[in-house]
């Protein structure tokens, strides 16, 4: 009989229809039965004010659940809620014995009855009788009974979470669905809404506790041991006892308990140690003890692991059903927390771990140690090597942990932190390290990459003396790999110790001549160190071709951390060709390799920060460049690789500089000049010295280059290598800003042939940039507007925007009079492109005020606008490219009068930039000449 039919003819069901006889049960007395008596108020309980006020808030929901582990105060918060609303409750406290639907079907009409005495009547016989009671029956009983009810009535079930009978289950869901509005039901369970519950939430009828708020917070865990459990402890004691109990409230109480006998807690230790051993008992006896036997072998196998899943369960456990105890395990809440939304990786509250761990210390250490070398060995075969490094070292058997990170050291190396192995290695004692010839060349590998010279010489030495004992303990293939791991080592080392340009090919050759085919993927990472010092010489077609010759190595070898220093290598050859959307695609390409790897979220991901930011920054996209130059900071910070660190920090100050933060530009440049100090010998090929003067010219002050190129005894007939490019170009600048133009320009024509030979057309740009601010002083304005139609061209192809921008204290003359004359349309548009971009404030506010003896803006004694005498003196010092601070010094005045005539000056002319102003200005004046 359907249940709405059931419903529907409730009201006409006589007395004497219902079952009838008398039940072996006691039914009838049931009403006085402790299970349905709402609890006792403790002496004390810590208000929960935030979590009363959401249930009462929430009393009118046809669900209400709340939910936590044991011991957590899931009853007191109810108690506290039903005694300050004074709200009518029928309780239900519930046992693995009312998993029998006759036995709960029976207890829950007496738990009612004791609230309706009409109920009562009515289910009296049915109490009494010896038919079982069904939930069908049961329901369309109750749902009957209250449809006319005036009065709200809440249905408490404590410990729900004892309840796994299907049939219950759904005939309370069924209650849920046709129980009338004045009737509520409250769950207090360990576990949180369950599938056919949690469709109340999508409805807006169910109001929910959670776990996670059911912790104490540090606030209520000082307020518990003030005014319930009175203990004093200082405010660190308080807040770390909070964190580690987890905010669990029973592991607050024990230690309160216990504190109160002591009397006096010394040290914050001693009150971790103490919280812990005051709940070892009760959560070993009565948590773990009270439950089967592979249930038990189970926690107290599992537990001992910082986190787990089910296979790992398995291989810890020696149990096939092992994931069925997990499930078990998750669903009554044995102080289990899931790690991730998926459900899983799975670790054991704080206290309940520690608890197991300390028992087995007493009782089964061999045991504990048995288990760490399992899940060290399943964990490193399934590539979670920090977890198996982590158990390794936890089994205490050194020479064990010793084997395991030589295995997996440069898998470790290769999938996530380069940092991580050698932190792993520190943890070796030194004469079990000191004997592993392959762990001591990982260290050097490490230490060589971080520019930390100092005594690692003296470990390849060491070796080369004494080859046979180093290796001797090894055989087969690891025997070959250390060897050859010593080779490569002994053959880059010259690479770090000189400038990259300047190493040495042949030797480089040699020692891929001398590795074995078995360990070919050191001969890519040798040719790679090739590309690169063929990079930094400038030959950028033999860089390529080295890196074409490594892709079939790269590519055939399991390693994703080579493939990665590939992609940025190759991302470099083709920006600096002036390839700008070829690098990107290839960075691109490299993040997609990692996402179909499921390395997206590893540290491999920062080595194409740098090469990306790069990018970013030459499409002036300046957030992004800043957000990509940040990670790979922190990742150089992290690896302690110099290169990425000196980079990083070159390209935040450039970023800092476009947006007009000095304060942070000047922070990023000291940085870069710290990390380079710390080289010996300068080795990183990145010098921040011709990037500092490139700034200092910037600013106006040609001194300090003017000093620099007096020590350096700079020749355009010295080898060319980047460094070499950076001078020049710094040299030609230089005269520029000194007037002397024709030698300027005798510069940039041999620079730009000489980077046109090596394919260098992102120099040839700059190059070309600055060659046409020259040609513009010279008079030549005609030739300047036809090369910069060129250069605009080529910039807009690939999308230059920065490089044009970063010239534009140079060139705005020349571009507001081609702004309106060019007559190709593609070439005006690029160049709108770069005048609003520095207008928006996206390029330097030099750029606008730099043009240091170019512009005038006023005849000698003129207005412009209304502007006072003081403010045109402003002004004309703004347009020969003072900074306010200069204009206060050459003014003797402060530098706040300053700003307050600059203020004026945006007012007046109706502006809101430094470019603006001197522009409105020279409008205003032409307009008055003409009139």
């Amino acid at each position: 009989m359907p249940i709405r039919d059931i419903i529907s003819g409730m009201s006409t069901i006589p007395i004497d229809a219902t079952p009838n006889g008398i039940s072996n049960k006691p039914f009838a007395g049931m009403l006085i039965n402790t299970k349905l008596i709402v609890p006792p108020a403790k002496s004390k309980m810590l208000p929960r004010t935030h979590l009363v006020d959401r249930l009462s808030s929430g009393k009118d929901a046809k669900l209400i659940i709340v939910s936590g582990v044991a011991g957590s105060g899931k009853t007191s918060l109810v108690c506290q809620w039903i005694r300050r609303d004074a709200l009518p409750v029928a309780w239900y406290s519930l046992d693995r014995a009312d998993n029998d639907p006759d036995v709960f079907f029976r207890y829950l009409l007496s738990a009612l009855g004791k609230m309706d005495r009409s109920l009562a009547v009515v289910a009296e016989p049915w109490l009494q009788g010896q038919k079982r009671l069904t939930g069908e029956e049961t329901v369309a009983l109750l749902a009957g009974h209250f449809s006319d009810v005036d009065r709200d009535i809440y249905l408490v079930l404590d410990d729900y979470h004892l309840i796994d009978a299907e049939e219950i289950r759904k005939w309370l869901s069924d209650l849920l669905d046709y129980m009338p509005p004045k009737l509520h039901i409250v769950v207090i369970s360990r576990h949180a809404a369950s599938a056919s519950m949690s469709r109340f939430r999508v409805r807006g009828q169910m109001m929910e506790i959670a776990p996670s708020e059911m912790k104490f917070t540090e606030g209520e865990t000082e307020e518990f041991f003030s005014e319930i459990m009175p203990v004093e402890l200082s405010a660190d004691q308080v807040r770390e006892l909070a964190r580690y109990t987890d905010g669990w409230v029973a592991g607050l109480q024990l230690f309160g308990l216990s504190q109160k006998r002591k009397g006096s807690v010394d040290t914050l230790g001693d009150v971790l140690n103490r919280t812990c051993r005051e709940s070892t008992d009760y959560l070993v006896h009565e948590v773990i003890g009270s439950e089967k036997e592979d249930v038990r072998h189970f926690l107290r196998t599992t537990a001992l692991l910082e986190r787990f899943n089910a296979d790992l369960s398995i291989e810890v456990t020696g149990l096939p059903k092992a994931p069925e105890i997990l499930d078990y395990v998750l669903r009554n809440d044995l102080f289990l927390i899931p790690l991730d939304t998926e459900g899983v990786w799975f670790r054991y509250h704080h206290l309940f771990s520690k608890a197991v761990r300390e028992q087995a210390k007493g009782s089964s250490l061999s045991v504990a140690h048995q288990t760490y070398r399992k899940a060290a060995l399943w964990l490193a075969r399934n590539d979670y090597l920090e977890d198996a490094f982590r158990s390794a070292f936890a089994s205490e058997d050194m020479e064990f942990a010793a084997d395991l990170v030589e295995d997996y050291v440069r898998y470790m190396h290769d999938r996530h932190d380069p940092a991580s192995p050698v932190r792993w290695l520190k943890k070796l004692p030194h004469k079990i390290f000191s004997e592993r010839a392959l762990l001591r060349l990982e260290e050097f590998s490490h230490k060589m990459e971080s520019f930390q010279f100092n005594e690692i010489d003296a470990v390849l030495d060491d070796i080369a003396k004494n080859r046979e004992q180093a290796f001797g303990r090894y055989e087969g293939s690891k025997r070959t790999l250390s060897e050859d791991f010593f080779t490569f080592l002994t053959y880059v080392r010259a690479y770090y110790y000189r400038s990259p340009a300047h190493a040495n090919i042949g030797k480089l050759n040699e020692g891929c001549r001398l590795i074995s085919k078995e360990n070919e993927l050191f001969i890519s990472y040798i040719k790679i160190f090739m590309a690169w010092s063929y990079l930094l010489k400038g030959d950028l077609a033999l860089s390529d071709s080295v890196l074409r010759e490594a892709s079939s190595i790269v590519f055939s070898s399991w390693s994703q951390w080579v493939r990665m220093v590939w992609y940025r290598s190759v991302s470099m050859v083709e920006r600096m060709r002036g390839n700008l959307h070829r690098a990107e695609t290839i960075l691109q390409e490299a993040f997609a390799l990692l996402d179909s790897s499921g390395l997206s979220d590893t540290p491999l991901k920062f080595m194409l920060y740098m090469p990306m930011a790069w990018v970013c920054y030459h499409r002036n996209d300046l957030d992004n460049a800043r957000y990509y130059a940040l990670g790979a900071a922190r990742y150089g910070e992290r690896s302690a690789f110099t290169r990425d660190l000196l980079e990083s920090n070159l390209l935040l100050t450039l970023v800092c500089m476009g947006q007009g933060d000095t304060s942070g530009a000047d922070r990023y440049l000291r940085e870069m000049r710290r990390v380079y100090r710390g080289v010996t010998p300068p080795g990183p090929g990145i010098s921040p010295d011709p990037w500092i003067v490139r700034f200092s010219m910037i600013d106006g002050d040609t001194r300090y280059a003017v000093q620099w190129f007096e020590e350096r005894k700079f020749s355009m007939d010295k080898p060319f290598s980047l460094g070499f490019l950076h001078d020049a170009r710094n040299r030609a600048e230089l005269l520029y800003r000194q007037g002397s133009y024709e030698e300027s320009t005798r510069i940039l024509e041999k620079l730009r042939r000489l980077c046109v030979d090596r394919q260098m057309m992102e120099a040839v740009l700059e190059i070309d940039l600055l060659d046409c601010a020259v040609l513009y002083m010279l008079g030549d304005s005609d030739r300047a507007k036809d090369e910069m139609e060129k250069v605009l061209r080529r910039a807009e192809t690939e999308g230059y925007v920065r490089l044009c921008i970063n010239r534009a204290a140079l060139l705005l003359p020349l571009w507001l009079e081609m702004a309106d004359t060019l007559e190709n349309p593609k070439g005006a548009s690029y160049l709108n492109v770069i005048l609003s971009a520095v207008k928006d404030g996206s390029g330097l506010e030099a750029g606008w005020s730099e043009s240091r003896g170019t512009r005038k803006i006023k005849p000698a004694g003129k207005s412009v606008a209304g502007l006072t005498p003081r403010e045109m003196d402003v002004l004309e010092l703004m347009a020969s490219g003072c900074r306010d601070r200069e204009i206060a010094e050459k003014m003797f005045i402060s530098f706040h009068t300053v700003r307050t005539h600059v203020k004026r000056i945006f007012e007046k002319l109706g502006v809101k930039t430094r470019g603006q102003a001197i522009r409105r200005a020279d409008e205003l004046d032409t307009s008055s000449n003409n009139q």
